[in-house]
């Protein structure tokens, strides 16, 4: 009930934070084609900016959409605290794993010649520092 409809013409790149359903057309973001029944934007659940993707979506023919932003989908799950409380789960995994992406390719790995890895900078304490960042208050409380 709290979606709202919008349209795309071709070329037409979709604003971000927001979670977008596609009813009909297609849609290309992240280098992937989407189409009827997928969805992308789940973004929409992060605070911190730098888990974000850094794609926009751009429709390659009309697209019918379906859209919900972040303050409407947190209006719409404080009224549903067991859904709320999925969602902070997801939000928490999805976080937890671009961190650990975006970390790793902060990285310097080298190969020695013996053929051992060695990787210059601590990956544990830089991984603790970021995720220290993106964790809100609440985030922290219910993971203790």
């Amino acid at each position: 009930m709290g979606m709202q409809s919008s349209v795309m013409a071709p070329g037409e790149v979709a604003p971000n934070r927001h979670l977008y359903l596609i009813l009909r057309g297609t849609v290309i973001f992240g280098g992937r084609v989407l189409s009827r029944g997928r969805v992308w934007g789940d973004d929409v659940i992060l605070r911190n900016e730098l888990n974000f993707l850094p794609f926009l979506a751009r429709a390659i023919s009309y697209a019918d959409l379906q859209y919900l932003s972040r303050e409407r989908l947190l209006n719409v799950l404080e009224g549903h605290p067991s859904s709320l409380n999925i969602v902070r789960r997801c939000a928490n995994f999805l976080a937890l794993r671009r961190t650990l992406i975006r970390t790793a390719r902060e990285m310097k790995i080298s190969v020695l010649a013996d053929g051992r890895v060695r990787m210059v900078g601590d990956f544990v304490e830089k991984l603790h520092e970021a995720a220290a960042s993106s964790l809100s208050q609440e985030q922290e409380m219910s993971m203790s």
